[in-house]
């Protein structure tokens, strides 16, 4: 899996740091010019925030499409050939851009909220790191460590759905024209499966069952749920999957 990983490093860090690179100079330009504009109130900072919240999406959603693309590229002539020759199973290959992307997904959510939030304190001198650091922090470890895996198993299940219509209409569709908005359809399906499902679920659980104990069980069901999905996706570009 080291070799996927140095091929995808090799093959995304140019376009990955022309982006970042673009978002710093948007992002410094206009906190210099707001800044020349004088010190703001928490009040009167609606535009200004707007902005950077909007600039931190951006980024952040650019890091789902870079998701969507880690695979949908690879089914094109000029590189499907190089990478599907690499000795190693679907599920592997498949593992490997999950992680991948899911590192992409964190690192720009991260950045997009650490610079949302510095140009708020230094635009209008109120401290919000020190604060929500100290409440975090004020939180049970359990609490806390469940948060970080529950985002974490989210943000996988998240882009394997994403997947999964791209194995499906290869499966399935492969010689069907329009192929992306098929994809996106059957995107939009499994979402509503799966909001449809999740809403079931949790309206058939007891309210004692939220706290504690049953909330680790309920991830631990999600958990497996995803890790089922990555397992048909394996399957799926193992067995059916057709790229002519």
């Amino acid at each position: 899996m080291i070799k996927l990983f140095k091929y995808e490093f090799q093959r995304k860090w140019k376009l990955s740091l022309g982006l970042l690179a673009a978002y710093f100079l948007v992002y410094f330009g206009f906190l210099m010019k707001f800044k020349s504009e004088g010190t703001y109130s928490i009040e009167s900072f609606g535009f200004q925030l707007i902005f950077f919240i909007l600039l931190g999406s951006a980024l952040s959603f650019s890091s789902v499409v870079g998701a969507v693309n880690n695979l949908r590229l690879e089914a094109k002539q000029s590189t499907r050939d190089l990478y599907f020759s690499i000795p190693m199973s679907s599920y592997t290959k498949i593992g490997s851009k999950v992680i991948v992307s899911v590192v992409e997904v964190f690192a720009a959510g991260f950045i997009a909220i650490y610079t949302a939030v510095q140009a708020i304190e230094h635009l209008t001198g109120v401290a919000l790191w020190k604060p929500a650091i100290k409440e975090i922090m004020s939180q049970p470890v359990d609490q806390l460590i469940f948060t970080v895996v529950a985002n974490i198993v989210y943000a996988v299940l998240m882009i394997l759905v994403v997947y999964l219509s791209f194995a499906i209409f290869r499966s399935f569709f492969s010689q069907v024209k329009f192929g992306g908005i098929i994809t996106i359809g059957i995107y939009i399906f499994l979402n509503y499966l799966l909001i449809r499902g999740s809403s079931l679920l949790f309206s058939n659980v007891q309210e004692t069952m939220l706290d504690g104990f049953g909330l680790w069980m309920l991830l631990a069901g999600f958990t497996v749920f995803t890790t089922s999905i990555y397992l048909l996706i394996g399957f799926l570009f193992e067995k059916r999957v057709s790229f002519d």
